[in-house]
């Protein structure tokens, strides 16, 4: 019985690990809000790039608090769908923000964590959550085999801001 558990173990955690992952160590930033810079026509190209994975603070931006947008381009393989073993959810890793996100994927809002100053309950931080956000892999959303873009809006209240935890 013992064996059984222990291979059937193994098994599935190489189907698990076997998951591909797109890693995106660096995005295009600016701080500041506007709500065109989610847009997949906006041209982020004199943005400067940055870490994902390192509070701003420590790349340059020292003591900014308010808003900030992350812009990450990326091609999706549909050869990602077809070798996955679970080939029903593309799931965003994007580690912690500080304080609060909306993360858009292709224009459109997949997910927020914390609620900004301008929600109807007013700023609520939650710098210590990790982001996980799903779409199913058969949304209208998802541009297979074309370019991609996460337009990430943050917002930090104090202190250190901006993504950390983790590449996303």
């Amino acid at each position: 019985m013992n064996k059984l558990f222990f291979t059937s173990l193994i098994l599935f955690s190489l189907h698990t690990f076997a998951q591909k992952n797109i890693p995106f160590p660096v995005a295009k930033f600016h701080t500041g809000d506007d709500p065109a810079w989610k847009d997949a026509n906006f041209d982020d190209r004199q943005w400067p790039s940055i870490k994902t994975d390192e509070d701003w603070e420590l790349q340059g931006y020292d003591k900014y608090d308010g808003y900030a947008w992350y812009r990450i381009k990326f091609m999706l393989p549909s050869s990602l769908k077809k070798n996955a073993y679970w080939q029903d959810t593309l799931s965003f890793h994007l580690g912690k923000i500080d304080d609060v996100d909306e993360t858009f994927f292709n224009v459109e809002k997949i997910g927020q964590t914390g609620d900004l100053p301008s929600d109807a309950g007013g700023y609520n931080g939650m710098w210590d959550a990790y982001r996980i956000y799903n779409l199913p892999t058969t949304s209208n959303l998802i541009q297979w085999d074309k370019e991609n873009i996460i337009a990430i809006k943050v917002y930090d209240h104090a202190g250190n801001g901006g993504m950390f935890g983790g590449v996303p």
